[in-house]
């Protein structure tokens, strides 16, 4: 009699073990999502995903089926993901403010888990006449200068708010390919841009450098940027996304 309740026993034991490891797993994945992680797709479907041309993706481990769709406005992306001609993209966070005030369109963009900061610096000419001191630097002294600062032209109206304090500073007359070579020929002292311009500009020319981040330390609260899928794709990969809360 022990012999055989051994033997049924021992199978049940798995039993249970399997299960107990299977809601792990699930919970752990569910997890990795809405804390930030990556979230990892299979390969039976073509996913497009909208992308900043400025920004490096992030929140996505990257396989064959990924479409990465570069633009150039956050705007765009927004809408192109809100109509459903793209199933995930990088978005600020302004982007799903608005969209929480209209409840027909609660449900149209979900927010997944990984978020990050945009990152803006100023990049200087080294022979500029302003020395950038980050614990004491004032935008008074290009100010002194008569100085124009070269702008790039954002299409958030929060990008803006963030730097309302030296509005009277900024020149956004040119165009955003035009800023780094406006800056090596020597025409402009400085630019505000965002960290994959900035980089490529000092790429360019070895006359200019990343003066100064623009951060929340120097007083510049810029938007964040989420990842966030379109409602109908995220509720056909409910078993990816697990319980993320919007």
């Amino acid at each position: 009699m022990r012999k055989k309740n051994a033997s049924f026993f021992i199978p049940f034991l798995i039993f249970v073990l399997f299960l107990f490891l299977l809601s792990s797993c699930k919970k752990e994945k569910e997890e990795e999502v809405s804390d930030g992680g990556t979230i990892d797709f299979g390969s039976d479907e073509v996913i497009n995903i909208g992308n900043y041309a400025f920004f490096e993706p992030f929140g996505i481990n990257q396989s064959e089926n990924m479409d990465f769709m570069r633009f150039d406005s956050a705007e765009e992306i927004f809408s192109r993901l809100l109509s459903g001609d793209i199933d995930l993209g990088y978005i600020p966070s302004e982007c799903l403010e608005k969209l929480s005030r209209r409840e027909s369109l609660e449900n149209a963009i979900v927010p997944l888990g990984p978020v990050q900061k945009e990152r803006f610096f100023i990049v200087a000419r080294k022979d500029s006449k302003i020395l950038f001191d980050r614990n004491g630097f004032s935008f008074d002294d290009i100010r002194k200068e008569n100085e124009k600062i070269l702008c790039f032209n954002f299409s958030i109206s929060s990008y803006y708010k963030a730097m309302e304090n030296i509005f009277d500073l900024l020149d956004f007359s040119l165009s955003n390919d035009q800023l780094i070579p406006a800056l090596v020929s020597g025409k402009y002292s400085y630019a505000i841009l965002p960290i994959e311009y900035a980089e490529l500009a000092v790429r360019k020319s070895p006359d200019l450098h990343k003066a100064v981040e623009l951060d929340g330390v120097s007083g510049f609260v810029f938007p964040e940027i989420v990842l966030a899928a379109n409602g109908r794709f995220y509720k056909n990969h409910l078993d990816l996304f697990g319980t993320i809360v919007k």
